[in-house]
């Protein structure tokens, strides 16, 4: 028995389990916008407190992918991971784990292929030639993973001035451009194609335009009932979108006040509906306006009057009036001066029947 206790001292000496850790990943090299699995274990046989972390480190770009304090013998996980926004080159992947006893780091390369990609605010817009010149403006992003050199194509007829005509992007950078092209005689498309160059590796992304040459022809009707339910019919016979502007225009005991809504009607559309008033019972409603887009893109207005007694009455004039009733000096000046013209009209009628009898 005594010749064994040495080699029974010996077992003691040494760990009766190794440490054992790695990381892997799926995929070698990736480009932008792709995943790949990370996987990794550590295996330190016993429970002990353990913090680890998993890094991805580069030139010009690191994060911290996983970062964790536990109480544990074993850890096994494995989670994928998304390249975008990352720009290529070549990373180390390291998995980098500390106990009281023990510590460890194991490392992979991971490279991230060059991809450009651009990006347009839009893909599709709509532009209506109410002037001899328009314009229409978008954003170019470049959200690959390296820096580009960009240039436009334009197909279509007609003059066309794009702005700036060329220029770089560096990575998650943008740029607002300006199109500015001329009236054509007919509703028409055309394309603009932005070109991302970066060392002889090419991307492209395109916007489709839809130029509306502008056709008018708006009108409406309307009737009025308990004072404050307006119906309206409302004909857009045009090829544009409108949002009109009704202004209905009132008499009140504070004066001549206005109430507005807008409505919006599609091209080639007609529609009735009411609108509920929002104004005193007992106003005078003196005039129903509509206000729409014309052809070269300027607000015209279509006025329906009321007035009073069915005679339109200047504005200023009514506010005058109101105003002076609500006055009391100058609602005796009023008074007074009424009298006045009363006095002198019935002394010349008197005095025109008494010419009259002679």
């Amino acid at each position: 028995m005594r010749k064994f206790l040495p080699l029974i001292s010996l077992l003691f000496l040494f760990p009766s389990h190794a440490v054992s850790y790695d990381i892997s990943l799926s995929k070698s090299s990736v480009p932008a916008y792709d995943s790949l699995m990370i996987s990794y274990f550590i295996d330190l046989g016993v429970q002990k407190e353990l913090s680890y972390s998993v890094i991805l480190m580069g030139e010009r770009y690191n994060e911290t992918i996983e970062e964790r304090e536990v109480t544990t013998s074993y850890v096994n996980e494995s989670k994928p991971f998304f390249t975008s926004n990352i720009p290529a080159g070549n990373y180390t992947l390291t998995l980098e784990f500390h106990t009281k006893d023990e510590s460890g780091t194991s490392r992979r390369t991971l490279i991230i292929l060059p991809t450009p990609m651009l990006q347009l605010s839009k893909k599709e817009a709509e532009a209506i030639a109410f002037k001899n010149t328009t314009s229409i403006s978008l954003t170019v992003r470049n959200v690959g993973n390296v820096p580009l050199q960009v240039s436009r194509e334009v197909q279509g007829e007609g003059y066309f001035d794009v702005s700036p005509d060329s220029f770089s992007l560096d990575v998650n950078e943008e740029q607002e451009v300006k199109i500015e092209f001329q009236k054509p005689e007919n509703t028409t498309t055309f394309t603009i194609t932005f070109f991302g160059d970066y060392d002889g590796m090419k991307t492209n992304q395109s916007l489709s335009v839809n130029v509306i040459v502008p056709y008018v022809n708006v009108s409406f009707s309307e009737e009025i009932f308990n004072k404050t339910i307006l119906r309206v019919n409302l004909s857009n016979m045009g090829n544009i979108e409108q949002e009109v502007v009704f202004k209905v225009l009132y008499l009140s005991v504070e004066g001549v006040k206005e109430f507005s809504f807008n409505r919006t009607i599609l091209p080639h559309t007609e529609e009735s509906f009411e609108e509920r008033l929002d104004i005193p019972q007992d106003s005078k409603i003196l005039s129903v306006s509509m206000l729409y887009l014309n052809e070269e893109g300027e607000w015209v207005e279509e006025k329906h009057e009321y007035g009073i007694f069915g005679l339109p009455v200047p504005t200023p004039l009514l506010n005058f009036f109101t105003w002076a009733l609500r006055n009391e000096t100058a609602r005796g000046l009023l008074i007074s001066a009424g009298a006045v013209v009363a006095l002198v009209l019935g002394f010349k009628l008197v005095k025109a029947f008494i010419g009259r009898k002679k």
